[in-house]
């Protein structure tokens, strides 16, 4: 129910109206979320950016099991963001909080804002796939005369 009033709120700050039936209909389409996080703060922060994770779980670290083809709220680490649809980092315009527990009137003083990631591993280079980029760029620029 959460989820439907959070995507109604969000499709109005945009400058559009979905009825309720419109809204459940989108809820049930979109991939689950989840938040990660140990901060208090980021989670009040993340729900009141984007009302569509309202009620989404939060955990302090998370498994490629929590992650995998979920929208994540928060910042994790790359290896399970390329796991993600979505990752949606907390940044900050400003020097982010350090120290001790933060509150949402220091993310907001710090210039705090929500970035959403598509994350994708590559396959790793070997030693022979840089050779072979090495000899192409070779050869091109051999074929090169200098004016």
């Amino acid at each position: 129910m959460k989820l439907v009033d959070g995507l109604i709120k969000e499709y109005a700050a945009r400058g559009f109206t979905i009825s309720r039936e419109e809204a459940g209909e989108i809820a049930m389409e979109q991939p689950e979320r989840v938040i990660v996080t140990r901060h208090p703060a980021a989670v009040a922060f993340i729900r009141r950016e984007r009302p569509d994770f309202c009620e989404a779980p939060v955990m302090e670290s998370a498994t490629p099991a929590d992650v995998r083809r979920r929208w994540v709220a928060g910042n994790v680490p790359l290896h399970l963001a390329a796991l993600a649809d979505m990752v949606i980092a907390v940044e900050f315009t400003g020097p982010p909080p350090r120290g001790g527990e933060y509150s949402l009137a220091d993310m907001d003083a710090a210039g705090a804002r929500l970035r959403e990631y598509r994350v994708a591993s590559v396959k790793p280079q070997t030693a022979e796939s840089v050779r072979g980029d090495a000899e192409l760029a070779l050869g091109f620029f051999a074929g090169r005369k200098e004016k």
